[in-house]
C-alpha cells in the first residue's frame, strides 16, 4: 500500500491548495498547503484586543489572504492537515500575549 502511494505521489505530486506549487512528496505527508504559504501567515504584532462589555476579544490574525484560505480549506473541504499549523499559531500567540496559566494549551 505504501509503495502504491509512493508511485502515485511521484506521478501526481501533491499540489499546494493556496499557490499551486508542487509539494515534495517526501515532506508532504497529508499536508495540502506548502510550508512557504504557512510561513507567510503573520500574527498581529503587537497583540491587541477589543472589549465588549466585560469580555476581551483577541484576534490572532487579520482574516484575509492565506489565513482566510486555510480556514476555508479546513472548514469547507475538511483539510484536517491544517489543524496542526493553525493550532501552533494559536498556542504561540497565547503563550506570548495571554496569561496562559488560565488556559489548557495541551493539544
Amino acid at each position: 500500500l505504501d509503495c502504491a502511494r509512493g508511485i502515485i505521489s511521484f506521478i501526481y505530486p501533491p499540489i499546494c491548495e493556496i499557490c499551486d506549487t508542487k509539494i515534495d512528496p517526501a515532506r508532504a505527508g497529508n499536508n495540502t498547503v506548502c510550508e512557504s504559504c504557512l510561513s507567510k501567515i503573520m500574527p498581529f504584532m503587537p497583540a491587541g484586543f477589543l472589549k465588549f462589555d466585560d469580555i476581551k476579544v483577541w484576534a490572532v490574525c487579520t482574516y484575509e489572504g492565506i489565513i482566510r484560505d486555510c480556514i476555508h480549506l479546513l472548514k469547507y473541504k475538511s483539510r484536517l492537515d491544517l489543524l496542526k499549523p493553525l493550532n501552533k499559531l494559536l498556542t504561540d500567540f497565547a503563550n506570548k500575549y495571554l496569561k496562559t496559566d488560565k488556559f489548557d494549551l495541551s493539544g
